[in-house]
Parts: structure tokens; sequence; C-alpha cells
């Protein structure tokens, strides 16, 4: 599973550029984004538009649980293979 932290960027697994490595054994998920300013979310979100990909978003509160994981799956589906799954933490 992706370490969902907001604090991801900054842990064992940070690089630089903000991505955290995709976990071994799960080479079909993209590397996570850390994006910390409503700004350069809505760069990036109106980047993956021009480009066509459809986005879906799962806000949270925080405190993520089974639930959110479907929600994750359910959007991932959704999005399709092009789209983006945006995790929204909230704390």
């Amino acid at each position: 599973m992706l370490n969902v932290s907001p604090f991801a960027a900054e842990g064992p697994n940070a690089r630089p550029d903000n991505k955290v490595a995709t976990p071994a054994g799960l080479p079909h998920l993209a590397p996570m984004q850390v994006i910390r300013s409503p700004a350069a979310m809505q760069r990036l979100a109106g980047k993956w538009q021009r480009a066509g990909a459809r986005i879906c978003l799962v806000p949270t509160m925080g405190f993520l649980h089974a639930g959110h994981l479907s929600l994750l799956k359910r959007a991932r589906r959704e999005a399709g293979r092009r789209g983006r799954v945006v995790l929204s933490l909230y704390v």
C-alpha cells in the first residue's frame, strides 16, 4: 500500500521532487505526489485537463480507513488507466 501520509515527501522514501517512490511489487502504481497548496493543485489539475485526463477526487478528513481505500479503488475505476486520482487529506 502507498504511504498516504501528508508527510510522505519527508519520509524514508522521499525524493527532492516531492514524489514518493512506487512500492516494490506494485509496478502499476504511479509515484504519489504531495501537493501542499491549492494553487499548485489547480495548476496541476489544469495541466491534466488540457491533456485530456479524467480527474477523480477522494476527499478525506484524515484518519484513513478501509472506506477510503474503497473510494480510492472506485475513483481509479472511474478515472481509467490514463486518469488521475487525487486524495485530499484534511487534518
